[in-house]
């Protein structure tokens, strides 16, 4: 069953972005950059991609990538395609 609690959500963005940075991701402002902050390449962006779709069951299209890069932004995409799918 794929994670729709908000904080949980959160969260596993979080850690991935500690997996993929090797930074601590529960320190990173919810509003920073990822790309000019934390230099998350597109590379990155792809592989938080992949676990999106993996983790959380919603395919985004790929248009939507660039527009996804706060963690709020990622949460937020994630949360309205989910309710998306439920209808």
């Amino acid at each position: 069953m794929a994670v729709t609690d908000k904080n949980e959500i959160e969260q596993l963005v979080r850690n991935e972005i500690s997996r993929l940075t090797k930074k601590d991701g529960n320190a990173v402002d919810p509003d920073l950059h990822l790309g000019a902050g934390l230099d998350m390449d597109s590379l990155y962006m792809l592989e938080m991609y992949a676990m999106i779709e993996t983790t959380f069951g919603v395919m985004i299209p790929t248009d939507r990538l660039q527009f996804m890069n706060t963690i709020n932004k990622i949460v937020n995409t994630i949360v309205e395609f989910q309710e998306m799918e439920k209808k």
